[in-house]
């Protein structure tokens, strides 16, 4: 993938999608969306390490403005940091280690004056999804996904949120998270309405991409949009071919739907939040 000049970057980040504000009716409710890895809290990673890019995470969300955000690679004292900081929102979410507080979590972050907590868990993405810190398939690390079901404040509408971060070694532990998410997503959520996000390691020409693209509409990027875009940039950002790996999925045929989304591209000085760039979708839900 040919890597864009600064010109081309930001004319991706205006063009990727159009903004909208949270708004709600007793009919429906369009609302924002980010799935963002943040990268884990490694002190190794020196300029790029936390203390040096968190003001620029927490910048990026008040651009942005989402009202529901998928956090992946976030250690606890991260997840608390950025708690702290967002006193505007609630969040759920556990360890993937040990199902408390050990390792990386892959939170979901609310807007706690748009929407109340009806119902929340998690499991792990292995042969034994209700065992704390499992892991299967040849996988590097241990995998987790965090789900919540949500009701908007002002309608009543209910919909379920799944957030999950998939291997990056293993292309079999990739293909049976899949196939294990869907069939999760089943059993917790039914027929509902369903937003899916997450860092998933593949690209939509990859097997597990194309079992959650079969029964999931993914709102961006998608594959129509390779080779212009990544959002795997790296530390630092270099000119070397970047990935498209972080995905915003909504259900098809569930009284939902996407206007749109886009690749943030925010920078100061050079410098990027994280190595993945956010991506963020505006939907409406009736």
């Amino acid at each position: 993938m040919k890597r864009l000049g600064w010109f081309g970057w930001l004319m991706i980040g205006l063009l990727a999608g159009a903004s909208q504000a949270y708004s709600s009716s007793t009919d429906s409710i369009s609302f924002r969306v980010m799935t963002f890895n943040i990268r884990y809290d490694n002190p190794q990673d020196g300029i790029y390490s936390w203390n040096q890019r968190k003001d620029l995470v927490l910048t990026a969300l008040d651009r942005e403005n989402p009202d529901i955000i998928g956090f992946q690679e976030a250690l606890v004292n991260q997840v608390t940091g950025l708690a702290d900081s967002l006193p505007d929102y609630a969040w759920f979410g556990v360890g993937r280690d040990d199902g408390k507080q050990a390792g990386e979590y892959a939170p979901v972050f609310y807007r706690r004056n748009h929407f109340t907590p009806l119902d929340s868990g998690f499991f792990w993405l292995s042969e034994t999804p209700e065992l704390p810190g499992s892991i299967s398939w040849g996988a590097a690390c241990t995998r987790i996904v965090t789900w919540m079901k949500l009701q908007e404040n002002s309608s009543g509408i209910k919909f379920y949120v799944f957030n999950t971060h998939f291997d990056h070694i293993s292309e079999e532990a990739r293909v049976n998270s899949a196939t294990l998410l869907l069939s999760e997503i089943k059993d917790i959520a039914g027929d509902k309405a369903v937003l899916l996000m997450g860092d998933f390691n593949c690209t939509p020409r990859d097997q597990a991409f194309r079992i959650l693209s079969d029964r999931f509409q993914v709102t961006g990027p998608s594959e129509n949009d390779l080779p212009e875009v990544c959002t795997f940039i790296g530390f630092p950002p270099s000119d070397s071919p970047g990935e498209v790996i972080d995905f915003i999925f909504i259900r098809p045929f569930t009284k939902i739907r996407s206007a749109g989304y886009k690749i943030v591209i925010f920078h100061r000085d050079g410098r990027f939040p994280s190595d993945h760039l956010p991506v963020e979708s505006d939907l409406v839900i009736w």
